[in-house]
């Protein structure tokens, strides 16, 4: 499905990943929206919830040394002065020093009172997705208007970060 929503290129797959770190796993569906604007200008980063930072610390070192060199350099970037938000999520970037002016109150604010979501960024493309869920037909309204408000969250604080 791809279309244009509120000024947002916006593309949505549901993806299957057949590997996990996990032996016992069988993989995961989710869907996932990949949303691009002209008016993004984002440094690389990915956001996670803290709650699913064991999983990826061990595909970031699976990932550096054989599946995926794209995590390679990725470093931790800390909340200063925000203890619940480093409690909450885990923000990487291989780009230093990463600007946290586009990690605005506002934002994190609404990640916080939306739990779960995944954010990649990079130039002018956002992927925004939960981990292992994927999206019903009756739910995909709702998904949309969701990363869309992330990307728009974003995009307020972009054009001050450079």
């Amino acid at each position: 499905l791809m279309g244009n929503f509120k000024n947002f290129n916006i593309f949505l797959s549901d993806f299957r990943s057949g590997y996990s770190v996990d032996h016992n796993a069988q993989g995961y569906n989710q869907t996932i929206a990949v949303l691009q604007s002209i008016n993004l200008s984002l440094k690389k980063f990915y956001l996670i919830p803290k709650s699913t930072e064991r999983f990826t610390v061990k595909l970031d070192h699976i990932g550096q040394d054989l599946f995926m060199p794209i995590f390679r350099g990725y470093k931790r970037i800390p909340f200063v002065g925000k203890p619940k938000l480093n409690s909450k999520y885990v923000l990487k970037s291989p780009e230093t020093p990463f600007s946290g002016k586009i990690l605005s109150v506002t934002f994190m604010e609404y990640l916080s009172d939306h739990a779960g979501w995944f954010v990649e960024g990079n130039n002018n493309t956002l992927l925004v997705y939960r981990r292992g869920k994927k999206i019903k037909p009756s739910g995909i309204y709702e998904f949309i208007e969701d990363a869309v408000e992330i990307a728009r969250l974003l995009l307020v604080n972009t054009s001050s970060h450079q």
